[in-house]
């Protein structure tokens, strides 16, 4: 494995900008010296899939992803990594999750010891509302990745969603062991209190993680509403609405606040946004508990639908 490849991989594992930028960078250093190296096309493909929807355009990142994918797969159709990558980007540019749950079950086939694979599947079944199933596949991967930050972020995450708060706990807690610097998008441990319901240390956490971003937090402005804080989370809904004016920033995050203010009509308008823009995050609708007071109207569950979701399902707890 060439130098630039090595120090790519290394790179893919941060949460920052420049640490992608720089890894991207590399591997397309290592095909300058040899553009059949399978293994450099699936590194841009994961690249570009850790920078859409945080720091580029889902319809940026996910068409470029899926373009390295298919060029690692037409050297090597055994890349499980090129497999995995353009199943998630065709999942979300073509909402297809029973498409891409069966690649990612193809990958597992090929290399049962690839952890990522694993992680698609659950975060996959998480959304779909397989709790149990989508958990195990989540424990493999992390049984498989043990010393992976990345892999233990967003494992903790999804452990948030399905409600199995004290392992998630468990985990956003190691991944902050592993690599005190990681911090994607926003504070995992402040989602995990926020679901707890401990607004107080929800808050502290992401004030602690708007700092070191230097992003706002829809998470912060919902932990305002539901503490009684107001005006704050009007506020940083106005911050998060300038962000978005500016850049890109997740139509969903925004609708959360809406729905957290109660204000129905603004949060479906939000998320038929995140709708047309491809946003991966809106997966989660569905089982996302800021979305509960939606679940009765009608143009919720029509969007639930379009996106492949089965409302009996995800609609259960």
């Amino acid at each position: 494995m060439t130098a630039q490849l090595i120090n790519g991989r290394d790179g893919f594992n941060k949460s920052d900008e420049e640490s992608y930028r720089k890894a991207l960078t590399l591997f397309e250093q290592a095909l300058n010296k040899d553009p059949t190296l399978a293994r450099a096309w699936s590194g841009i493909a994961a690249v570009w899939n850790y920078l859409a929807d945080v720091y580029v355009r889902p319809l940026e990142g996910y068409p470029a992803s899926r373009d390295a994918a298919l060029k690692a797969l037409a050297i090597d159709p055994r890349n499980v990594q090129a497999l995995c990558y353009l199943a998630e980007a065709n999942q979300i540019l073509h909402w297809d999750m029973k498409g891409a749950d069966a690649q990612f079950r193809e990958a597992i086939k090929i290399d049962p010891n690839y952890g990522e694979a694993y992680l698609f599947l659950g975060i996959s079944l998480i959304h779909q509302g397989e709790r149990e199933t989508g958990s195990a596949a989540l424990r493999q991967a992390v049984k498989l990745d043990p010393l992976s930050a990345s892999t233990r972020h967003f494992v903790s995450g999804q452990l948030t969603l399905a409600g199995m708060l004290d392992e998630a706990l468990v985990e956003a807690k190691r991944t902050y062991e592993l690599d005190p610097t990681y911090l994607y998008e926003s504070s995992r441990l402040g989602q995990i209190y926020l679901a707890k319901g401990d607004l107080e240390e929800a808050i502290k956490l992401y004030e602690e993680g708007e700092r070191r971003t230097r992003r706002p937090s829809a998470g912060l402005a919902i932990a305002y509403a539901r503490i009684g804080r107001k005006a704050d989370a009007e506020g940083k809904l106005e911050e998060l609405l300038q962000k978005a004016r500016q850049t890109y920033y997740r139509a969903d995050q925004i609708a959360t606040v809406y729905a957290a203010l109660g204000q129905t009509e603004m949060a479906l308008e939000w998320l038929e946004r995140a709708y047309s823009e491809h946003s991966s995050s809106l997966f989660m609708i569905g089982v996302r508990s800021e979305f509960r007071p939606l679940r009765q109207d009608p143009r919720f569950v029509d969007l639930v639908k379009r996106i492949g979701l089965d409302p009996a399902k995800v609609f259960r707890d």
